[in-house]
Order: structure tokens, then sequence, then C-alpha cells
């Protein structure tokens, strides 16, 4: 299963090609052309990968959740050990600290290595197809890549503590390293139909 996924269709001259290796029953040259693809493809993939492991996200803090009035409020040995945080209301907040110790999730190099070019030219419309694959992700950043790559809000606690949340928003970092690329890809599979033309034609 894909979280991004992008295809590139092929153009007249591959499905025809496709479908002439097809016809000749020459397996070997379709799959020399697979192999040719996915070479001219590989300089998309990494930009992709560059892409996400320079992931911009925008961050929009939200106040604590709990206000308490310091003078009518009678607090907990827990409350006491909170951060206090002023707020414009005249109110406290009261962000207890979060200590526990967390594993470095390097989420962006993650993502990058999810990156994956797929070929495909033995069937009726040949494609290539450019995906985030979240088999190769672990399931809690399963989510991650498409929000990343949105620039809607989402909310989560600041280093797992719940009691402080943040709102982010991403960007657009998978489509703009593929536009980039497309031109000089899509020449690299013209040359290499020229190269497998002239293979068949000499067989």
């Amino acid at each position: 299963m894909s979280l991004l996924t992008i295809q590139t269709k092929g153009s007249n001259d591959l499905r025809r090609m496709a479908d002439a290796l097809r016809k000749a029953d020459r397996e070997d040259l379709r799959k020399g052309l697979d192999r040719a693809i996915r070479k001219a493809a590989k300089p998309t993939v990494e930009a992709i990968r560059e892409g996400a492991r320079n992931i911009q996200t925008t961050g929009y803090p939200h106040p604590p959740s709990r206000f308490v009035n310091l003078q009518t409020t009678a607090l907990t040995a827990r409350q006491h050990r909170a951060t206090q945080v002023e707020h414009a209301s005249g109110l406290t907040g009261l962000v207890h600290r979060f200590t526990a110790e967390l594993p470095q999730h390097h989420t962006r190099e993650k993502i990058a290595k999810a990156v994956t070019a797929d070929v495909s030219t033995g069937r009726d419309d040949p494609r290539v197809s450019f995906r985030v694959r979240e088999s190769r992700l672990p399931k809690e950043l399963s989510g991650m890549p498409r929000k990343f790559d949105n620039t809607e809000r989402w909310r989560h606690p600041v280093m797992g503590n719940r009691e402080v949340w943040v709102a982010q928003s991403g960007k657009s970092w998978f489509w703009p390293p593929i536009k980039h690329h497309i031109k000089d890809f899509r020449a690299a599979i013209d040359a290499e139909l020229d190269i497998v033309r002239q293979k068949l034609e000499a067989s």
C-alpha cells in the first residue's frame, strides 16, 4: 500500500514498444527496458528522498489546557510541581514537564528510505509510479508523509506529553522534485526506446 503516489503513464512510443516486445516475445528486451527506466528514475527518486529529508513544517503553539486561579485554587502536590505559565486572561496555566527519555525518531530519514519508483512495461498501459511505501514505515509514522505534504493543520502532543499540544502544517515536498526532473526523465526514456528499437529491428 502506498501513502503518496504519482504515476507517469507511458507515452505513445512507450506503449507501442511494450506492445511490440510482447508480440515479438522478447521478454529479455522488455526486462532490459524496465531496468533502464528504473535507472533513469533514480535521480528523481533521490531528489524526492532529499525533499523528504528537508521537509518543512510550521508550528502553531496551543495555550496550556489547564488554567487555574492561584488565589482561589488549592493545588495538588502534582500541580505544585508543574511549570506555571501566565496567560493574558490573568489565570495561570499549569504545564507538567515531560522528563521521560524518548528515542530519536529520525522521521524524515525514515520517510526518505520509503520512497521508491515502480516500473511496469508488461501491460497495456505501461507506467512509472513514484511512491512512499507504507510497508517500509513504522506503524506510528504511517500517516505522516501525507500530513507533511499538506498545508492543513494537525495537532499532536509535544514529545508525547499529552498536556502540551501544538498544531503543525506542512508544505508540498513530494511533487516538486518530480516536476523538476520529469523532462529529463522522459528524455532518458526516449533515448532508451531508440536503443531497444534498434535491437528489436536487428533481431
